[in-house]
């Protein structure tokens, strides 16, 4: 009876114990294509702004299903795309500014539309993931931009801002046109 008892303990811990998937040699090709075409668009589902804990009766400023720690981005058209030498992007922003700038009605999230001034990539193998660096020089601002991509189309893109606390989308990546 022992033996038995202790063999339904085996399988249970055995069966139960994640497996990490690995990429399969077509997504990770599909990636490796992408990245070294530089065509690539990044959608984000979800934003988390850096500084925001402490900001008392935020949550009511919040798009639906939001909170300080995740804001929601879905039906909030926002876009990161890389073509060549240049991006395009316009991801909305939360978060804290620490510089005063005059901002109109459409300059509160992070426009930018031009070449990038630095580029650097890296490919982690045992993630099967890319990381891409940028440095972006806006009119008022600069950015340090990282784009990490996974084979499953899974993405997040870190925003460093000279004058904004930092924020981190999450989100899809796929082949841009």
């Amino acid at each position: 009876m022992k033996h038995l008892s202790f063999l339904i303990v085996v399988f249970i811990l055995v069966g139960c114990g994640s497996t990490k998937q690995m990429p399969t040699a077509e997504k990770l090709y599909a990636l490796k294509s992408a990245v070294e075409n530089k065509k690539i668009q990044f959608e984000a589902t979800s934003a988390n702004a850096i500084g925001l804990a402490n900001v008392s009766g935020i949550n009511n400023l919040m798009p639906m299903g939001s909170n300080q720690s995740n804001i929601s981005l879905i039906g909030n058209s926002n876009y990161f795309i890389i073509d060549n030498d240049s991006i395009k992007m316009d991801m909305p922003y939360f978060g804290r500014q620490d510089v005063a700038k005059v901002y109109n009605g459409n300059d509160v999230g992070f426009q930018f539309d031009g070449k990038f001034s630095k580029y650097s990539l890296k490919f982690d193998e045992k993630k099967g993931q890319y990381t891409l660096n940028f440095s972006l020089n806006l009119k008022s601002e600069n950015l340090n931009a990282t784009l990490y991509l996974y084979s499953n189309n899974k993405a997040r893109l870190d925003v460093n801002s000279s004058i904004r606390s930092a924020i981190f989308y999450s989100g899809d990546w796929e082949v841009a046109e």
